[in-house]
C-alpha cells in the first residue's frame, strides 16, 4: 500500500513538472514573439494570392493604367497570425501593352505598386510569378492548380529585369480573347521583407 502511494505520489510530482514546463515554454515564446509595431517582418518570398478586379486586354488596355486585385487567401506571419487578410487589394499598373502579331501573341506587362490593408496604402516591391485565367470558373485554388498555371493565356514570358518591375504575361495569339478575364488569379511574390507595422493603418 505504502509503494502505491509513493508511486502515485511520483506520477503527481511529474505531471506537475510536466505542466509546469509546458507553462514556461509558453510564457517564453510569448517573451520571444516580435509584438506589434515591433521588427517582424514578412519574408522576401512571401506569396499573395489574388483575383483581378476588372479585365487587361490588348485592345482596351493602357500604359499607365491603374489595376486592382483582390487577396484571396491569408497571409500569415511566421506565428500563423494573419497579417493581410482576404479582401485586402493589390495595386498595380500596366508597363506595356502589345498587340499579337502573326507569329507571336499578344503581351501586356503587369506591374505591382502598393497593398491596401484596412483602407491604408503601403508601397510594396513584389512580381507576379504566375497566372491562372481558368481559376474562377473551375472554382480551384490556384495555389493548388500544378501545371496549370501560366498555360496558354496567362502564360509568363518574361520576369522582371529588375526587384519590383513589371512581368510580361501572354495575352494569346491573334484570334483569340488575348485578355486577362476579371476574376484570372495571379501569384506575386514579395521581392524585400515587409514591416509588419507598416500595414497597421496609423492611428495618432
Amino acid at each position: 500500500m505504502k509503494r502505491a502511494w509513493i508511486a502515485v505520489a511520483a506520477a503527481a510530482a511529474l505531471g506537475g513538472c510536466a505542466e509546469m514546463e509546458s507553462e514556461a515554454r509558453k510564457v517564453e515564446a510569448s517573451q520571444n514573439r516580435p509584438q506589434a509595431g515591433g521588427q517582424a517582418f514578412l519574408r522576401e518570398g512571401t506569396q499573395l494570392m489574388v483575383q483581378l478586379d476588372q479585365p487587361l486586354g490588348a485592345t482596351f488596355s493602357s500604359p499607365g493604367e491603374r489595376f486592382t486585385a483582390t487577396v484571396t487567401q491569408a497571409v500569415l506571419d511566421d506565428y500563423g497570425q494573419t497579417v493581410i487578410a482576404p479582401g485586402a487589394k493589390l495595386v498595380g499598373h500596366v508597363a506595356e501593352v502589345r498587340p499579337p502579331l502573326v507569329d507571336q501573341p499578344g503581351a501586356i506587362a503587369l506591374a505591382v505598386d502598393a497593398v491596401n490593408v484596412q483602407g491604408y496604402e503601403r508601397p510594396l516591391r513584389a512580381r507576379i510569378v504566375g497566372a491562372d485565367v481558368e481559376a474562377l470558373r473551375r472554382g480551384v485554388n490556384p495555389s493548388y492548380a500544378g501545371g496549370e498555371i501560366g498555360a496558354g493565356v496567362g502564360a509568363v514570358l518574361a520576369p522582371p529585369t529588375a526587384s519590383g518591375g513589371a512581368t510580361t504575361v501572354s495575352l494569346g495569339m491573334a484570334g483569340a480573347a488575348n485578355a486577362l478575364p476579371a476574376g484570372t488569379a495571379l501569384a506575386v511574390r514579395l521581392d524585400e521583407p515587409v514591416s509588419i507595422a507598416s500595414l497597421q493603418p496609423y492611428r495618432g
